[in-house]
């Protein structure tokens, strides 16, 4: 990894990064102290009948990140990597001393220290948020939130800067990132559900199986299967 390209990145997004920040902590601050939580309970199911503990659900924690996750966090690496749709300054940065995997490898850091402040100064904001505020919240759910969200993060950056790696201008950019994170994990659902339907008495294969499960994709379970993603990150026990 270079540092100069590392520390250049850093000043190029900065910026950008501190609007995002800013709008995520306000976001966040405002929802907890405005009670949106209020009718994000965890439900359990005893003998089918529900009943709700007053505590909000994991994804009330923090739920802006959902909107960083999947908007914040790919401007970042298409910022960060947009000289590739342009051949003059692609030209001009492969002309540089320094060889691809350093540029790639410093910059892929730079978004990700970014990415990764973000969310965890919202994390932050919102546990403070919560013990000033008195509400209860499970503990397990701040990890979880921090730890996911950086998950799904990370995997969005990596599908939009291969997607501009081989692209070479915005629509296919967003195309080829979409094919990339739907469509692998569309087949092997359709596949799991296909096997498991056909199969008299076969247990269901993407509940064992991590590559047919959703759940081991964050981003594309929130899309697809939304229940299942819930039930793994504690949202929704029932």
């Amino acid at each position: 990894m270079n540092k100069n390209i590392f520390k250049n990145t850093i000043k190029d997004l900065t910026l950008v990064t501190g609007l995002m920040a800013i709008l995520s902590v306000a976001v966040t601050v405002l929802l907890i102290t405005s009670g949106f939580q209020g009718g994000l309970y965890t439900r359990y199911f005893y003998f089918n009948i529900p009943y709700y503990r007053g505590e909000p659900i994991a994804i009330a924690i923090a739920p802006i990140l959902l909107a960083f996750m999947f908007i914040g966090a790919p401007i970042l690496a298409f910022l960060a990597f947009k000289y590739q749709n342009n051949r003059v300054l692609s030209d001009k940065y492969h002309s540089l001393p320094f060889t691809r995997s350093e540029q790639y490898v410093s910059r892929i850091a730079a978004v990700l220290t970014l990415v990764y402040s973000v969310i965890i100064l919202t994390i932050v904001t919102a546990l403070i948020c919560l013990l000033a505020s008195g509400t209860g919240f499970t503990a397990k759910y701040i990890v979880l939130n921090l730890l996911g969200y950086m998950a799904g993060s990370t995997l969005m950056v990596g599908i939009v800067v291969l997607a501009m790696s081989i692209t070479g201008n915005i629509f296919a950019n967003i195309t080829v990132s979409m094919l990339i994170l739907f469509l692998p994990r569309c087949i092997t659902i359709s596949m799991a559900t296909l096997i498991s339907s056909v199969i008299p008495n076969f247990v269901n294969i993407g509940t064992l199986n991590i590559f047919y499960n959703p759940i081991m994709n964050i981003p594309v379970g929130l899309v697809l299967d939304q229940t299942r993603l819930w039930e793994y990150f504690g949202m929704s026990e029932t």
